[in-house]
């Protein structure tokens, strides 16, 4: 889900790439969004197999660095221990004062996730 309604949904138009509130209803598309992460609608059916992947949660195998948001009001942050099975390159845990969305919360701390996530490859 978008920040604001300023993002792009791929998929719409003739480019592939339509701004919302362009042609698009964005208040629905963020209500709809809710309802599905929710599991009150079901998603779209083109996207049913990636779904039922995740679902299963795989192991993510490649060097990793997490961080959890202080003022998560989605997803709520977690403990390092709770984080480590599903990432077995985990490189660090970074318990960040900062919402949901970490890179326009604290870009700084985005950036040097990015370099120090490089540094060790």
């Amino acid at each position: 889900m978008c920040r604001f309604l300023e993002c792009v949904v791929v998929g719409a138009g003739d480019e592939g790439v339509a701004p919302l509130g362009g042609d698009l209803d964005g208040g629905a598309l963020v209500v709809h969004s809710y309802r599905h992460r929710f599991g009150l609608v079901d998603g779209d059916p083109a996207y049913q197999a990636t779904e039922e992947r995740i679902a299963g949660q795989p192991l993510i195998t490649v060097p990793t660095i997490v961080w959890d948001g202080t003022h998560d009001g989605v997803d709520p942050p977690r403990s390092r221990d709770e984080h480590v099975p599903h990432f077995p390159a985990l490189l660090d845990y970074r318990l960040l004062d900062a919402g949901h969305n970490v890179p326009p919360g604290d870009p700084e701390e985005f950036a040097r996730a990015v370099t120090d996530l490089h540094r060790p490859l």
